[in-house]
């Protein structure tokens, strides 16, 4: 059976589905793949090579393990300061996944980005972010929410993220297009 050294080699690799199936062993070795390894693995999934419109099921399962294993990094404040440049990437699944994994970094510090996101022209980008911002708690985005939530559009999607985040932060119930709290 090949070690963690081992699919690090591979991972290094130039060949594009070699690189994927050691990531995932990688992933699931005993030792986590350091900070650097991930974030790489994040631009690859996401920004680079391998974000495709229409990605295979290993891809799309690595994604949402990258996003797992970067949210559950003990170094937070690096990986959310490196992933603050995805919050303005062109494609919309970055800026997706970046909030994703800011909100499981748990980085306070990222606040005051994800409120530019709430107004973001992709509405899973906006639900996004709003997740991302009630999960955080911190008050000082409530006002941004709620503005957002007023002037949202009818999507049912958008206006639960507004109201999940509303309430993580407790906020009153307002009246919005879709309706009250």
């Amino acid at each position: 059976m090949a070690s963690c050294e081992d699919w690090l080699r591979l991972y290094e690799s130039m060949e594009a589905p070699l690189q994927k199936r050691a990531l995932y062993h990688l992933l699931v070795c005993e030792e986590s793949p350091d900070l650097g390894i991930l974030l790489d693995a994040f631009e690859r999934l996401f920004a680079a090579e391998w974000n495709v419109c229409n990605p295979d099921l290993m891809t799309r399962a690595l994604r949402r393990a990258v996003i797992h294993a970067l949210a559950a990094r003990a170094e937070k404040a690096r990986a959310a300061a490196t992933l603050l440049p995805y919050l303005t990437h062109a494609d919309p699944r970055t800026r997706a996944a970046a909030c994703e994994v800011l909100r499981g970094l748990r980085a306070c510090g990222a606040i005051e980005h994800l409120v530019r996101r709430l107004a973001d022209p992709i509405p899973y980008v906006r639900c996004e972010a709003a997740y991302a911002l009630g999960d955080l708690g911190d008050p000082s985005a409530s006002m941004a929410l709620e503005a957002r939530f007023v002037a949202a559009p009818p999507d049912r999607d958008e206006q639960n993220a507004l109201r999940y985040a509303l309430a993580a932060l407790g906020a009153r119930p307002l009246e919005g297009p879709a309706g009250g709290l």
